[in-house]
């Protein structure tokens, strides 16, 4: 477990049994077509599927109901974020390319239902750097050298500007959508 991942669990209790986790990593990443980085993946197996603060939604591809095969298709295709990037013309002013293109954006997380949380896929999984897509400001941000876990916990902590990245308040709670 990471150190951003550790102090994460102190600050949002992780649920007694996480749900969700329907097929195995070897698959989902199989399905995928790439290595995933490990905080993210340690931050589903303890979680699973659910809401951090009620609205931080870390997808779970590990979750067949949310995610079905072809996983790279639900990702990149019709009705995917990915094709509302490319559709609205977001990737220019940076010249961003996206998943499943080396380098390419790969949504997977949600921050109030208009945010995306990016991966920007360069180079091995564990060096994948964080970009956010800000909804209000029609504009990506590049999070350089943030990972999943460093981006979770410093929302957590408020370290980023809260003109561009949402903050919450506390108490800080997971809750699984079984409870929904």
């Amino acid at each position: 477990m990471t150190s951003s991942l550790a102090q994460i669990t102190e600050l949002v209790e992780p649920p007694t049994k996480a749900i969700g986790l329907d097929r195995s990593w070897e698959a989902v990443e199989k399905d995928l077509g790439c290595v995933l980085p490990t905080d993210y993946k340690s931050f589903i197996d303890q979680y699973g599927s659910g809401l951090v603060c009620g609205l931080i939604a870390v997808w779970n591809f590990r979750d067949e109901s949310f995610f079905p095969s072809p996983l790279q298709e639900v990702l990149c295709g019709t009705g995917s974020v990915i094709e509302s990037y490319k559709k609205e013309n977001f990737l220019a002013p940076e010249a961003w390319t996206t998943f499943p293109e080396p380098g390419g954006l790969l949504p997977f997380c949600t921050v109030i239902d208009v945010h995306y949380l990016n991966w920007r896929t360069k180079g091995v999984a564990e060096e994948w750097d964080c970009v956010f897509w800000f909804a209000d400001g029609i504009e990506f941000i590049h999070l350089k050298g943030d990972s999943f876990s460093d981006f979770l916990l410093k929302v957590l902590r408020k370290q980023y500007n809260k003109n561009e990245i949402p903050i919450f308040d506390e108490p800080y709670q997971f809750t699984d959508f079984s409870k929904w």
